[in-house]
Formats: structure tokens, C-alpha cells, sequence
């Protein structure tokens, strides 16, 4: 019999030792912002034994702050071990003693290796946000460093900072301002270009890709994978899915717009979801084998395709999921455009389209029948469900309009913004689905004088443990003399609390020459600590946009 022990220890954590003979869920134990003395709810963790060989079960210590108790892993049928195959679950809990972030370790003990469970908790509850930029695009000559950058960010485990700009890189002879670059930033703020996307165009295009709309995502292995909107060696040059290995080395993994009418899909402005056999999934703007004449938006010209839903398996070959405007009158949804998806464990997908649905009848953006867009589910068999069609309530959208994607919670519900719509100043909104399919305006922007609590959402939202919601808005704010927008303003950072209690975190344009950033259309990511991280595409030094980070001050 195998003894398998328990312990916590507070350490940093590292990744499973030995042979890989368990599989835990979940991989980590985020509790977010505890008050002191008090005891986080907890998180269960089910631990399989994946091996041909019973483990025997010893039991558990307490150490510092993560609270551990054994649940069904104590006991399996009488006895204190674990059967091949079976699984037992244990919670864990935090009860922080000290203000600021707090890290440990869940370690779970074999015979056949160690394996470790990375656990994180705050101490105390932020009460504000000091801002710091990181780094400023167009630093180096001719913007070789990269420019305009309009993604979010991806951190790595240890602290590093991954993500693209639209513009910049290293000179070539195609793209007159650059055509974009993957970066990285680390733990000192030193930037290092990855790749520039320029370094393989000439008059026939680029054929590594050109113009990274989107942000990135990174396996455990350390690999990147994106898009671009343009370039690669399609019939229409119509954008790729790229991988950037460890070294920086990038392989184009699909060329869009490889089949007659780019039935495959065209123009991807969002970025991918990883599966965990290694499977990308993701939208394209344009192109797909929607059936029907696409409509929607006044002035919008979807003559080449209203979008599709893709995945592209580990061997590079792309299926069309889902095929927008198969519908009469595009009812299904039209042009995901920049809002990517979010994945369930049963395989489900879920997003948005700008256009499309059976709304609109009111003023919502652009005008017309169907101008309101959509949330859909796309089921494991490539049944697609509207969830909602917005512009459906009141003349002036107060449901929304103008949606950026989805995030889901641990209980199903979804949670995203517009960025037009929600009554009469039509500044956006944040929004809620649940799983029955009902919707509520959570938030109305511009509900304060000035739009100082924000103005148009143009990117999604980030959910910490506690269930508190946090974006940007690409105007609004407190009045700044700097900000060029000076009627709109340039941006906030904002939190919305589960009470609908909206803060702004952070208003940008409030040094001079707007140095701090200007107009983040990007969303943000959170770190274990509590700091948030995110992109301005306008100001900085140099005026091409930011990196930056919001740290959190404690009580």
C-alpha cells in the first residue's frame, strides 16, 4: 500500500515532483480578500488516484493560515485509502493574521512523488489602488519596441507579463508603421520583443501574420498562441492563429482564408481558449458558412461573411464549429468581432456577436433591425443557443448594446459588458445572464455627473474570488486637463461589487502629458497578490500606450 500524506506548508510553490500519478481539481487555491480573523469560504479539491495501485491515506496537518480538513479523503468505504480510480475531496480554507497577500503550498504526499497545490490568499480588503506604468511603448526608434497596444495581458508563474501590439516592431518594407509584436515584460519592467510580425512581409503580404489585434494565452509548457487580423498565406491574407514557442520561434498554425469564399472564417479579432488535450477554439469576424444574407449594423458591410465560431485541433487542422447568420435574418447573431469566448468543463462555448439577434428596435448603435447583438451558447455538438438579444427592452436599450464578450462564474452565470445602451446616455452597461437565460443591468455608466464613474466598456470583465467584478472604460473618469478627450475623458479602471456598487479604481489622464495612460480598450488580469494589470492604447511617454499595474492598499 502507498502512503499518501497531507501537509501544508508555507512556501512558495512549485510544480508536481516525480511521476505523475494523481490528478487534482482545481490545480489552485485562490480565496481572494478575507477581513482578518475571519475564515474564507472554503474550496473542495478532488484528488483521483490515476494510478493501477491502491493509496493509503495517513492524514493531514494544519500550518499557519490555510485551514485543511480531510472531507471524504479521510475515509474511502470504511478504510483510509484510495482505490484505483476513485476519488476522495478535501477542503481548504484561509483565515488570514496579517494584512497583504499570503502564499502557501497544499502539498499531497506519495511514494511515487510529491505533488503540490499552489494556495493564495489577502489578508484585509483593499481600500484603494495606487497606479504605476510599467512600461511605455515607443521608447526605442521608430517604435522596434512595439505600439498602440489594444489586449489584454497574460502572466506567467513567475511574474512575467506577455502580450501584443497592434503597431511597432522592427523595420520592414510592408507596414509603414509596423505591423505589430509580440512583447514581454518582466518582474524589473525591461521589455524584450518576442517577435515582430514584419520580419516576414514583402509585397505579397506577411506570411507569419501581421497586426495582433487580440491578446495571448500560454500553456503550462510556457508556449504562446494568438492571432492576427491580417497576413499569413491564404487566399486573402486574412489573418492566422499563431504559436510562439520558449525560445520565441513562431509557427502559424492556420492560415485563414484558405478555402474558396473563406468558408474557414476571416479577419480574427479575439483570441483563443485551450482545451486540455491542447485544442484552440475561437471566433473570425468575417468569412464562416452562414447561410443567409447578413445584415445588421447601419452602414456595416458583412458582404464578406458574418463570422464563425473554429477549432483547431493539435495537428493544425481547423473545423468550423458554428457558421453566424444561419439564421434568417442573422436571429443567431452576426460578427463576434473582438469579443473572444469563454469554455465550461463540459466543452460548452459561450460569446457574443456585435450585430444580429431580434433586437434593435430601439436607438441602439448604428440603428436598424437586429443592430443589437447577442449572447450564445454553443453546445459540445455545435448547436448554437441564443442566451439573449440585446436592444430588446426600451427605446433607448436598456438591456445593452454593443456586447464584448463573456466571462462565467463557478454556478454558471455570465457576466459581461456593452459598450453602448442602458438607458438614455447610452454609455454601456455590466450585465449579468443566468442559467435560466434572464438578464439584468447590473450597472449603467454615466450614471454620475461628468461620466466620472466611466464611459463605453470596450473589453470584458475579470471576476475575483469574492465574486467582485473589475474593467475599464475606454472614456469617462474624473475631469483631467491632460486628457485630449477633455468632454469625455480618458479612461477608468472600476470595480463592481456584488451589491451593484460600482468604485472607480483609477482615472487615467491624471498626470500631465497623460503619462499615466489614455483610453485602455483592453480588459485586465489579477494576480494573487490583489495588483491588477492592463494595456492603455494611447498615452505614456510616448504617447503609444502603456503597460501598467494598479497595487493595492490594505485595512
Amino acid at each position: 500500500m502507498k502512503p499518501l500524506l497531507i501537509v501544508a506548508a508555507l512556501a512558495l510553490a512549485a510544480a508536481a515532483h516525480g511521476q505523475k500519478v494523481l490528478v487534482i481539481s482545481p490545480a489552485t487555491g485562490n480565496f481572494g480578500s478575507i477581513a482578518l480573523g475571519k475564515t474564507s469560504p472554503a474550496i473542495s479539491f478532488t484528488v483521483t488516484n490515476d494510478t493501477p495501485s491502491t493509496m493509503g491515506y495517513l492524514g493531514y496537518t494544519n500550518l499557519g493560515e490555510f485551514l485543511l480538513a480531510p472531507g471524504t479523503c479521510h475515509l474511502i468505504h470504511g478504510e483510509p485509502m484510495l482505490n484505483p480510480g476513485q476519488s476522495c475531496v478535501f477542503t481548504a480554507a484561509f483565515k488570514p493574521t496579517k494584512l497583504g497577500p499570503v502564499s502557501g503550498v497544499l502539498s499531497i504526499q506519495t511514494s511515487s512523488g510529491t505533488f503540490d497545490v499552489p494556495m493564495a490568499g489577502i489578508g484585509g480588503t483593499p481600500v484603494s489602488y495606487t497606479e504605476s506604468v510599467l512600461y511605455s511603448f515607443c521608447a526605442a526608434a521608430n517604435c522596434a519596441d512595439g505600439s498602440t497596444p489594444f489586449a489584454s495581458l497574460v502572466q506567467d508563474p513567475a511574474g512575467n507579463l506577455y502580450g501584443t501590439t497592434l503597431y511597432g516592431g522592427s523595420d520592414g518594407n510592408f507596414c509603414g508603421s509596423g505591423c505589430g509584436t509580440v512583447f514581454k515584460i518582466d518582474t524589473a519592467g525591461h521589455e524584450t520583443v518576442i517577435h515582430s510580425f514584419n520580419a516576414i512581409c514583402n509585397q505579397a503580404g506577411c506570411s507569419d501574420g501581421f497586426q495582433p489585434f487580440a491578446g495571448l494565452i500560454q500553456d503550462a509548457a510556457g508556449n504562446l498562441y494568438g492571432t492576427t487580423l491580417s497576413g499569413g498565406t491564404g487566399i486573402a491574407a486574412a489573418g492566422v492563429v499563431f504559436k510562439l514557442d520558449s525560445t520565441g520561434r513562431e509557427t502559424v498554425l492556420y492560415n485563414f482564408c484558405s478555402l474558396d469564399n473563406c468558408a474557414d472564417g476571416s479577419s480574427p479579432y479575439a483570441g483563443l481558449v485551450q482545451d486540455a488535450a491542447g485544442n484552440l477554439y475561437g471566433t473570425t469576424n468575417l468569412g464562416g458558412v452562414g447561410a443567409t444574407p447578413c445584415s445588421g449594423r447601419a452602414g456595416y458591410d458583412c458582404s464578406g461573411g458574418a463570422g464563425n465560431v473554429f477549432k483547431i485541433d493539435t495537428t493544425g487542422h481547423e473545423t468550423v464549429l458554428y457558421g453566424f447568420c444561419s439564421v434568417g435574418n442573422c436571429a443567431d447573431g452576426s460578427h463576434p468581432y473582438f469579443a473572444g469566448l469563454t469554455r465550461d468543463a463540459a466543452g460548452n462555448l459561450y460569446g457574443t456577436t456585435y450585430v444580429g439577434g431580434v433586437g434593435g428596435g430601439g436607438q441602439c448603435y448604428g440603428g436598424g433591425s437586429g443592430c443589437g447583438g447577442v449572447a450564445f451558447k454553443l453546445d459540445n455538438t455545435s448547436h448554437e443557443t441564443v442566451l439573449h438579444n440585446f436592444c430588446s427592452v426600451g427605446y433607448y436599450c436598456d438591456d445593452g448594446d454593443f456586447p464584448q464578450g463573456l466571462i462565467r462564474d463557478a454556478a454558471g452565470n455570465l457576466y459581461g459588458t456593452t459598450g453602448y445602451g442602458g438607458g438614455p446616455a447610452g454609455a454601456g452597461t455590466i450585465f449579468k445572464v443566468d442559467t435560466a437565460g434572464n438578464q439584468t443591468v447590473l450597472y449603467d455608466f454615466c450614471s454620475l455627473a461628468y461620466c466620472a464613474d466611466g464611459f463605453r466598456p470596450l473589453a470584458g470583465l475579470i471576476e475575483d474570488p469574492a465574486g467582485n467584478l473589475y474593467g475599464t472604460t475606454y472614456f469617462g473618469g474624473t475631469a483631467s486637463s491632460s486628457c485630449p478627450n477633455n468632454s469625455n475623458n480618458c479612461g477608468t479602471v472600476f470595480k463592481l461589487d456584488t451589491a451593484g456598487n460600482e468604485t472607480v479604481l483609477c482615472s487615467f489622464c491624471s498626470a500631465a502629458n497623460c503619462a499615466d495612460g489614455e483610453s485602455p480598450q483592453a480588459g485586465l488580469i489579477e494576480d494573487a497578490a490583489g495588483n491588477l494589470y492592463g494595456t492603455t492604447r494611447l498615452g505614456g511617454a510616448y504617447g503609444k500606450g502603456t503597460v501598467f499595474k494598479l497595487t493595492p492598499q490594505f485595512k
